[in-house]
């Protein structure tokens, strides 16, 4: 777990001289608050003993994506989110199943950030047709 505890520790070291910079680095503690979520979600399937398909697999994931021990690999959402999206849509998935919103918070944790990467393109986009 070094690796996701020493990005923890480090917290935001990127410029955030704008706007954008700002919220983007906000968006990037919202990404690590879901991956320790997802993480601690494992954890619970595995203290519960649940043993259905998509349990056991989120458990395993975990336990795999908590050996990664690079920081960069945790520097951002997208690196992240490259490395947790298994574990992310099996929690989505146990979320529809069982109609419990609380295994879809990581996700969501992770989706303002993303969204955040759209936001010029979206502008321009819409400037040219305002």
């Amino acid at each position: 777990m070094s690796g996701i505890v020493n990005r923890t520790l480090q917290g935001i070291t990127d410029p955030t001289s704008t706007l954008w910079l700002r919220a983007a680095a906000a968006f990037e503690e919202l990404v690590l608050a879901g991956a320790w979520l997802a993480l601690l979600l494992a954890v619970y399937l595995a203290w519960k003993r649940r043993t259905g398909l998509i349990e056991v697999t989120a458990v395993l994931f975990a336990l795999f994506a908590s050996m990664l021990n690079k920081t960069d690999i945790w520097a951002s959402a997208y690196g992240t989110g490259r490395i947790l999206s298994p574990l992310l849509v099996l929690l989505a998935l146990l979320a529809l199943k069982e109609r419990r919103l609380a295994f879809a918070f990581p996700l969501l944790l992770f989706l303002p950030r993303i969204a955040l990467q759209y936001e010029a393109q979206l502008r321009g986009a819409l400037r040219g047709r305002l």
